[in-house]
């Protein structure tokens, strides 16, 4: 089961720790989109690494994380933009703490979703 992250006590964690819980975020949310959309890719600890000691890996990884965020909505229905493009945008410019914020808020809008659907089905 996966639950709701408050998006600001994700980016306020994220500024308090000087950074290091965006790579316990990034873990979370690795495991989150597996869970969602039932590919399990197994290689967190790699994914981890390479944010921490690959440059510019930060932006494919928020690239393709919101391209998998994007097509999970699209597979749940639920209205989320597709926001990969600003999210590599804000990458590239050094803001990702609002990359994570869009990313957070729209896996957020999948979860409400996906519980309002399973609660409604639980009743018919």
């Amino acid at each position: 089961m996966i639950e709701k992250n408050s998006v600001v006590k994700v980016v306020l964690l994220s500024i308090v720790t000087l950074g290091i819980y965006v790579f316990i975020w990034a873990y979370q949310t690795m495991r989150n989109l597996d869970q969602l959309d039932g590919r399990y890719d197994k290689n967190y600890a790699v994914c981890i690494i390479c944010l921490i000691f690959v440059p510019f890996y930060s932006w494919y990884w928020f690239y393709s994380r919101s391209d998998r965020i994007a097509e999970i909505s699209q597979q749940h229905q639920v209205l989320n933009g597709n926001n990969k493009i600003i999210n590599l945008v804000f990458a590239i410019l050094g803001l990702s703490i609002i990359s994570i914020a869009i990313m957070q808020n729209d896996l957020n809008n999948i979860v409400e979703f996906s519980d309002q659907k399973n609660n409604y089905t639980d009743y018919l």
